[in-house]
């Protein structure tokens, strides 16, 4: 699974976000995520005026990262202790990609 946004604001309405990505456990190493992506990617370029799309990915997880990055994503920031699991504090990669230069 996956979700989708677009920003409202006028000034801000060429991007979008990429939230939610999961794939289960079962499923993993079998290229489901790259398919799953791929083609979602594939339908935020049709928006008409969408320029970039933007993701968070712990970073922990070096799989999804380097998915990302395949896909094209760069990592243009961290975001520290973005999550809270118990007492323990996890980071974000903030991850984009331009569809437009």
């Amino acid at each position: 699974m996956a979700g989708f946004f677009r920003r409202r604001g006028e000034k801000i309405r060429h991007r979008g976000g990429i939230w939610g990505v999961y794939v289960s456990e079962e499923c993993r190493g079998k290229g489901v995520g790259r398919t799953l992506l791929t083609e979602l990617i594939g339908l935020v370029q049709l928006l008409p005026g969408i320029e970039q799309v933007a993701l968070a990915v712990s970073s922990q997880n070096a799989g999804a990262k380097s998915l990302y990055e395949s896909l094209g994503f760069k990592v243009y920031g961290c975001e520290k202790r973005a999550l809270k699991i118990g007492n323990g504090y996890v980071d974000e990669e903030l991850m984009v990609l331009y569809f437009r230069p």
